[in-house]
């Protein structure tokens, strides 16, 4: 049996030059976009405790785009330069605009869409849409103007201060609650963004959700879980927290504020948070186990 000539095609392999200049466009990319927007991060936003956590959502949503860029990676396609390199020049000028007005969201944002345009410049389209997940979960290490976080950091302050009230007087430490201002004795202490706990709720939002794409494959029970109950525990964290450093003030005075131990609280609660999520996701895992024909692990 003879194969008649042309019936099998040829796709024309790319020139070593072709490969070579597309292989160095990743590491160029994060030196020229994402180094200056870290090192702004780190100078500004993820010093204070409400953007401590932020690491942990990079390092998290990093390994995930490895992961899921080395399964797709086969079906790579180089992109058009028509669309990348537009989509490099609006990040350059966005990083240029951040530096001059010492703006570092700005300069977050330009790192992220050049993540985009370099991970399309590699792969095409079809690794960008396989990719999306991780891709949208990095873009949370973005910090959100104020302007535009001012009104849910201050719905979430009056909503953990009020329980937070409820629940300390319920404890007997004989709490108040004033528009803004929490009353522990003589004390008077105002319930800031951090320790309303709106960054930490994110935080664990975020991870849950990364968590229950992990797991999406073995069971959707608990990726929805995990997803649902992450808002609920992380606010009775945060209520906790309040709660535990209102005690600290009545026990020690306003200066225990001042220590390490106002920081401290905030990541063990966060790590308490966590781990509740993490316990209530094994209960599903072991109900799942014992009642498979209500809920059934795929």
């Amino acid at each position: 049996m003879v194969a008649k000539s042309g019936s099998i095609p040829v796709r024309a392999a790319r020139s070593p030059v072709a490969k070579s200049w597309q292989g160095a466009l990743l590491p160029v990319a994060f030196a020229i976009f994402a180094a200056p927007a870290l090192v702004d991060l780190v100078r500004t936003n993820w010093r204070s405790e409400t953007g401590s956590l932020a690491p942990i959502v990079l390092a998290l949503g990093g390994y995930t785009l490895w992961r899921d860029y080395a399964r797709v990676r086969g079906s790579a396609r180089p992109g058009q330069p028509v669309v990348w390199i537009p989509v490099l020049i609006l990040a350059s000028l966005l990083l240029v605009f951040g530096s001059a007005i010492a703006m570092a969201s700005l300069g977050a944002l330009a790192a992220w869409l050049a993540g985009v345009a370099v991970l399309y410049a590699l792969g095409g389209w079809e690794v960008v849409r396989r990719c999306a997940f991780p891709l949208l979960f990095l873009a949370l290490v973005v910090p959100l103007p104020y302007t535009l976080s001012m009104g849910a950091n201050a719905a979430l302050r009056g909503f953990v201060a009020e329980w937070a009230v409820e629940l300390a007087d319920w404890l007997g430490l004989d709490a108040a609650l004033d528009p803004g201002v929490v009353i522990i004795g003589p004390y008077e202490l105002a319930i800031e963004n951090a320790c309303a706990g709106a960054n930490s709720t994110l935080t664990l939002v975020s991870l849950s959700v990364l968590y229950a794409y992990w797991v999406r494959t073995r069971s959707v029970a608990r990726a929805w879980m995990a997803a649902v109950f992450a808002i609920p525990i992380a606010m009775a964290a945060n209520i906790g927290r309040v709660v535990a450093l209102m005690a600290l003030v009545k026990w020690q005075g306003s200066a225990i504020l001042d220590t390490a131990i106002h920081p401290l609280s905030g990541f063990v609660s966060f790590t308490l948070a966590a781990a509740l999520l993490l316990w209530l996701d094994r209960m599903v895992r072991l109900f799942a186990q014992t009642h498979p024909s209500r809920m059934s692990e795929t």
